[in-house]
């Protein structure tokens, strides 16, 4: 997966900056990939608006759950998925909270979240172990356009060489 490293952004929305810091520096320490933090959900959704990040690049959003912006609550991260998966319906998203809610969860999956994860001593080890699902998954659909490409490359060199063989065989009729 060295190959995609410079294909890969990974952003990191989470108000705690403690935890953001943590998780970035560890991204950093044991993978290539360019890593973002953002303290609110608003912040990053504006940065989604005026980004031109190229389609060929994955980004991968670690989101929060429950956001406090000057002591009070802010947009939560479901209600920020729905926001990110209008900008940007490729991206793949990774819930994460300190409190583990099932019809939270289950909503974030019917968005098109990857995992909700519970944030515990173990939390990095799974957020990336989703991270190279994630990757294992882009590297094979990759690989499937490619075989795509080829094959259809591969008919179209057979059926020039077939147009090529029929006009030279046309050709030495007519002498």
């Amino acid at each position: 997966m060295q190959h995609l490293a410079k294909k890969v952004i990974i952003y990191i929305i989470d108000d705690d900056e403690l935890f953001s810091g943590i998780i970035k520096n560890k991204f950093n320490a044991v993978t290539p990939y360019r890593v973002i933090t953002f303290s609110s959900t608003e912040h990053f959704i504006e940065h989604l608006k005026f980004s031109d990040i190229p389609s060929h690049i994955l980004e991968i959003a670690i989101l929060d759950y429950y956001f406090m912006t000057n002591g009070k609550p802010s947009m939560n991260g479901v209600e920020a998925m729905k926001e990110i998966m209008k900008l940007k319906p490729r991206m793949k998203v990774i819930f994460v909270s300190g409190r583990y809610d099932q019809s939270v969860a289950n909503e974030a999956k019917m968005l098109g979240a990857i995992d909700f994860i519970k944030k515990n001593e173990a939390i990095f080890t799974r957020i990336l172990n989703r991270v190279r699902y994630i990757l294992s998954e882009y590297s094979l659909y990759i690989l499937s356009r490619r075989r795509k490409q080829m094959t259809f490359i591969f008919i179209g060199l057979v059926l020039l060489g077939g147009v090529i063989f029929s006009i030279l065989h046309l050709t030495k009729m007519t002498f």
